[in-house]
């Protein structure tokens, strides 16, 4: 596994604009030939689901994220070109170099879906959306914005924990999750010999879950045939 770290020898917001900038023109192609494996670790004690070390080594955001540019942007990680909307509605095409923004957004987005529930998980992400709409058209001190990030919090609890991701060619892949609050059970979602979960008692909850559809189409087809019967009781137009 490689392990890089950036010392600082400068004031950390310059020794990372330096770093974003030694990346800009890495693409797909200069990148490394080799994959790299990483970890985003989350330690007991720490403030959850705050990044908090790169491979085991523990660090203070600022060096963490410095740490990980050099690490995913020497395989092209992070080049994002796309159309965004601005406020007014204009549509503008932006590049932006993200290397460490996309390897945290997608340590931190595999490890709180392990912990929270799925309702929760797809309420936190239809307010991510109207998290960054917010912060976008500049209205940081919004009550609203304030009320979000209560929430998060709230959520973040449990967000404890190890992700690994491969790194490759632009490609960032998580290939492995852990936490110490996980609510995977392989017990109770494996396909193998061992699987815990009673498939008995899908049939009850499959018929109720899917009662109202099926009203709904026997509903339908009956309408469709009451109107085929007085189509064809119709006498011919002369």
């Amino acid at each position: 596994m490689s392990r890089q770290t950036v010392e600082f020898s400068i004031s950390a917001a310059e020794r990372l604009n330096e770093t974003l900038n030694a990346f800009l023109e890495i693409d797909r192609e200069g990148a490394l030939q080799r994959a790299t494996e990483i970890e985003k670790s989350g330690a007991a004690g720490l403030l959850a689901g705050v990044p908090v070390a790169v491979n085991g080594v523990a660090m203070p955001l600022t060096e963490l994220i410095s740490s990980l540019e050099t690490i995913a942007g020497v395989h092209g990680v992070g080049r994002i070109d796309m159309v965004e909307n601005r406020l007014v509605g204009i549509k503008s095409r932006e590049i932006y170099e993200a290397p460490a923004g996309i390897v945290l957004h997608n340590a931190h987005r595999e490890l709180e879906g392990m912990v929270i529930p799925k309702d929760l998980q797809r309420l936190k992400q239809r307010m991510a959306q109207e998290y960054a709409d917010l912060v976008y058209n500049g209205l940081w001190f919004a009550p609203m914005r304030e009320a979000i990030d209560a929430f998060v919090a709230n959520i973040q609890q449990k967000v404890t924990g190890t992700v690994r991701l491969k790194l490759y060619k632009g490609d960032c892949r998580v290939v492995g999750r852990k936490s110490p609050f996980a609510l995977y059970d392989k017990g109770l979602a494996t396909y193998d010999e061992g699987d815990q979960f009673d498939h008995t008692a899908a049939v009850g909850f499959i018929k109720i879950w899917g009662l109202p559809v099926e009203t709904a189409a026997k509903n339908a087809r009956r309408n469709a045939k009451a109107a085929r019967v007085e189509q064809t009781a119709e006498p011919a137009t002369k």
